[in-house]
């Protein structure tokens, strides 16, 4: 699921300026009574909390924020104080609601607002519409009207079951310094017709981004050629649920560190389950009798190195995507055991 405020969370329908809001906490729309009921029992619990925490409910509403940095922080309080209530973390789509709620983009008023009715992604109010136009059209709105269109079609499961065969191309010696010029080689360019970017290919980028982050990064510190053993382990911390969908891209090391037999990624964070899973390889790599695994630890950092099992192994790299250090205690315990790994950390 996603969110967006601007279009019904059920069926994804535009507002035409007949919906209906969520009648407790008002942050999420529909398109008729009926949807709003189908979507009740999903929403009700956080929708029970949220209008608890904002008493002053008219006047949070229908407040200012100076500058996006106020409205982000109020946007996170107010997360973590929901979160702490209902006692565990929230869905991604429910994170959203309250991150990403309608909000003027300029002064982030909640109350009396407009919709861009183009991407139907951003809006504004009647005092800011002037600024609003000038800041927004031209690619800003392009580039939300592309992002609606991915998200709409990412969740009716058409970017499912994508097909990898360009990674045969990928080698040591391939040259690339952007994922636009990876995609544009490897990708766009040997398709025999249909030269225009389709949305399988923006989600393969994105899934992309993680192996070659981690490439990028290595080979910018000139690390890559002491990466020489068979079998090369990396850590991923604070990881995210795993997406079934993009674990083949990573295949991708093995084919640009062709010395590498077997490669192990190890996602590590307590919200995930236990779980290995062995990913199908090339024609070429099963020839070669390589091995790509990947690993779920359902603990913190410090945990999983200080009480080795059968899957801890020393890494070669440790890595964190959007990884958040926040304030909690259990950060410097993690931080102090990367630390004691000797080995490079990617952020």
């Amino acid at each position: 699921q996603f969110f967006n405020p601007n279009i019904c969370h059920v069926c994804k329908k535009v507002d035409e300026g007949n919906f209906v809001s969520c009648d407790s906490c008002g942050l999420i729309s529909y398109c008729s009574e009926e949807h709003k009921t189908h979507h009740r029992t999903e929403h009700v619990k956080i929708c029970t909390v949220i209008p608890q925490l904002l008493q002053e409910k008219l006047q949070r509403y229908t407040c200012r924020f100076s500058d996006w940095q106020q409205w982000i922080q109020s946007r996170t309080e107010l997360l973590e104080s929901v979160e702490k209530n209902i006692g565990h973390v929230l869905e991604p789509y429910e994170k959203q609601t309250i991150l990403w709620s309608k909000s003027c983009d300029v002064c982030h008023k909640q109350v009396q607002l407009k919709t861009c009715q183009r991407c139907f992604s951003i809006n504004y109010c009647n005092e800011h519409e002037e600024v609003f136009r000038t800041k927004h059209r031209g690619s800003n709105c392009d580039d939300l009207v592309l992002l609606l269109n991915i998200d709409i079609k990412t969740i009716s499961d058409r970017t499912s079951n994508m097909s990898y065969g360009f990674l045969q191309f990928v080698n040591e010696n391939s040259k690339f310094e952007t994922m636009l010029e990876f995609c544009i080689e490897f990708v766009i360019s040997r398709r025999k017709n249909h030269m225009d970017w389709l949305t399988r290919d923006y989600v393969r980028s994105d899934y992309l981004s993680d192996p070659l982050t981690i490439y990028s990064g290595l080979d910018r510190i000139d690390f890559l050629k002491n990466i020489i053993g068979q079998c090369v382990v990396i850590h991923i911390v604070a990881a995210n649920s795993v997406d079934v969908n993009s674990l083949p891209v990573w295949e991708i090391l093995l084919h640009l560190l062709p010395k590498i037999k077997r490669l192990v990624i190890v996602l590590i964070n307590p919200k995930l389950h236990k779980n290995i899973i062995y990913q199908n390889l090339c024609k070429r790599c099963n020839e070669e009798k390589k091995v790509l695994s990947f690993i779920s630890i359902p603990m913190l950092y410090h945990d999983f190195i200080s009480s080795p099992s059968e899957d801890y192994n020393s890494p070669n790299a440790i890595v964190g995507f959007d990884a958040k250090f926040n304030k909690e205690k259990t950060w410097d315990k993690s931080l102090e055991a990367i630390q004691g790994s000797y080995c490079p950390l990617v952020l």
